[in-house]
């Protein structure tokens, strides 16, 4: 299966941290729903550092594993995931 290198920015006012954590609302439940939306499976992201609650990031690096060749536009990349996965981010940091 394919492993992918996501770079993430994000503004940490509202959220708890990166890390899930039960009853609070966390960056990486966050973009995992957003995952689940998009592409409708379940995948876990996993974070090369985590920050706490009210933090921001900029440059934060994780990685997914994803079977799913419609995702990838014509260089290889993450093109339609990408967008498709921001557009229903956008919705969860407002």
């Amino acid at each position: 299966m394919p492993r992918y290198k996501i770079t993430i920015e994000y503004d940490g006012k509202n959220f708890n941290g990166w890390q899930i954590q039960n009853n609070f609302r966390t960056v990486q439940a966050a973009i995992e729903n957003s995952i689940h939306k998009f592409c409708g499976k379940k995948i876990s992201i996993y974070g090369a550092g985590r920050t706490d609650t009210g933090v921001h990031a900029s440059g934060q690096v994780a990685h997914l594993d994803l079977d799913m060749d419609s995702l990838e536009d014509k260089d290889n990349k993450l093109g339609k995931f990408t967008m498709g996965v921001n557009y229903s981010l956008s919705r969860n940091f407002e």
